[in-house]
């Protein structure tokens, strides 16, 4: 495949991945350069500009607002997917000219970046929402279907990184216990229709 000047060749041989990972294991100790993860979300997510990607930041269906960092994880955007790379989301390895994704790396040389047994089952994300997310759930492992696993999840704002309030500087916990059950359900199944307005309750 032809680079342009400065394209970093992207390298999925399973057997140059290990022999790249290795060199560079050896040469710098276990200290790799990740590079940036960017994030686009349809629709009803709009950017806060924390992360400061200048004007390059939104088209007319995404947005991006969130850098993931050490991720194995595509980001799946449903139907948008159509307009998002096929790695969205995953994290390369930089490793000279070359870069090699995160998830491919530790498949060929787990023991040597995780040690023995371990898996890499983490996504630390910066989030730059202006207004606050929809609310939704992430089920732990005892409600997800056979084979899938759940999603633990915490966030964490240190007041030097939010010099910039935006629209929303908290989240809502619980819901209004005038509501019934069904007046929740039927905001919930509002939820692939765009904001909710579940926060309303």
């Amino acid at each position: 495949m032809k680079r342009t000047k400065g394209e970093l060749q992207r390298v999925s041989e399973p057997a140059q991945v290990r022999s790249l990972i290795e060199a560079e294991y050896e040469r710098t100790g276990g200290v790799f350069r990740l590079l940036p993860a960017w994030v686009g979300r349809p629709g009803i997510v709009v950017p806060g500009r924390r992360i400061r990607l200048g004007a390059d930041y939104m088209s007319q269906d995404l947005a991006v607002n969130e850098r993931w960092l050490a991720s194995v994880t595509f980001s799946d955007n449903g139907v948008y997917n159509r307009i998002c790379p096929d790695d969205h989301g995953l994290s390369y390895l930089r490793v000279g000219n070359a870069k090699v994704l995160l998830r491919d790396a530790i498949d060929e040389c787990s023991e040597l970046l995780l040690g023995r047994g371990r898996t890499w089952d983490v996504l630390p994300k910066f989030f730059d929402n202006w207004h606050r997310i929809p609310f939704h759930l992430h089920p732990c492992d005892d409600h997800c279907s056979p084979g899938l696993l759940g999603k633990p999840e915490s966030y964490h704002f240190p007041e030097e990184l939010n010099t910039n309030r935006n629209a929303s500087p908290e989240t809502p916990i619980g819901v209004d216990e005038f509501f019934s059950d069904e007046q929740v359900l039927a905001y919930l199944r509002n939820y692939f229709l765009g904001d909710n307005r579940l926060t309303d309750l």
